[in-house]
């Protein structure tokens, strides 16, 4: 299904689905790259709200794609880019996940997102973080005017949504797309 999407992405330039020649080299690769991370945002953003959990097939099979991508664009340098970045974003945030205030899956997927986009993966944590305070504040603050009890022990909230919102800003911000 990736190899799939990535030959037609790449290799028809002409497609109504994506015409990078407006952009030149770099909108294309970066086109490409955010193409291939909304793909798997939705699905994990979808099983997220589903289940509640991430899909470890859906992060592994991410990963050879992500891989080819960044060979494909950029050459070996930008393969050890990406596995550099995905190793630290692991082991920034496994404190997190130690005091129970993030998902391995969570981790996981903004890991793979730094093999896919490793120059952006932190402003995209960043913005995710921002993004999930925000909601939580917004959420408090509808229950307060609600009459509602505000804090719900044990509540969580499902993180892949603010990721793929993390993305999303920090694409417009970075690539112009807006």
């Amino acid at each position: 299904f990736y190899f799939v999407t990535l030959y037609i992405i790449v290799d028809k330039e002409k497609s109504t689905v994506y015409n990078a020649k407006s952009q030149g080299k770099r909108g294309m690769k970066m086109t490409v790259k955010l193409i291939m991370v909304l793909i798997v945002l939705a699905r994990a953003v979808y099983t997220d709200l589903a289940t509640g959990k991430i899909e470890n097939k859906l992060l592994l099979a991410s990963v050879i794609p992500g891989i080819a991508l960044d060979y494909y664009m950029g050459g070996v340098s930008l393969v050890f880019m990406g596995l550099k970045m995905a190793v630290i974003m692991i082991g920034a945030l496994f404190i997190l996940f130690i005091l129970k205030g993030l998902g391995a899956g969570d981790i996981k997927l903004l890991s793979v997102i730094g093999i896919f986009l490793p120059e952006q993966v932190v402003s995209i944590t960043v913005a995710a973080f921002i993004i999930a305070g925000v909601l939580s504040v917004l959420r408090m603050l509808l229950r307060a005017v609600k009459k509602e009890q505000v804090f719900v022990k044990g509540e969580t909230m499902h993180f892949s949504l603010s990721i793929l919102f993390g993305v999303c800003v920090v694409a417009v911000m970075t690539t112009g797309l807006g």
